[in-house]
């Protein structure tokens, strides 16, 4: 949860300083963040989740500067997207349990 947080914030301050800066930096500052707050699990594992959540700030934080424009689809795909890996994550373990 303190991640969708950070990528919250990221979001809004990516928007804001828009002409000075790139979409890649903001997802690899997050990526990194990422990357050092998950202490807990290997170097591997580390390095994976950063990857994979800085890729996935990338698209976030791409498609947020594209809807610049239009207010209300801005604030859903803000308010959403640190939401949907959540869902996702949750919808999966269910998939696998009903598997199983």
């Amino acid at each position: 949860m303190f991640g969708a947080l950070i990528l919250l914030i990221f979001g809004k301050l990516q928007d804001t300083f828009q002409e000075t800066s790139r979409t890649w930096q903001w997802a690899l500052a997050y990526g990194v963040i990422m990357f050092l707050l998950s202490g807990g699990a290997s170097l591997l594992g580390m390095i994976i989740g950063g990857v994979i959540t800085g890729l996935y700030a990338w698209g976030y934080f791409k498609l947020l500067r594209n809807l610049a424009d239009n207010l209300m689809l801005w604030l859903l795909v803000f308010l959403a997207g640190p939401v949907f890996p959540f869902v996702l994550f949750a919808i999966l373990l269910n998939a696998a349990d009903k598997a199983a």
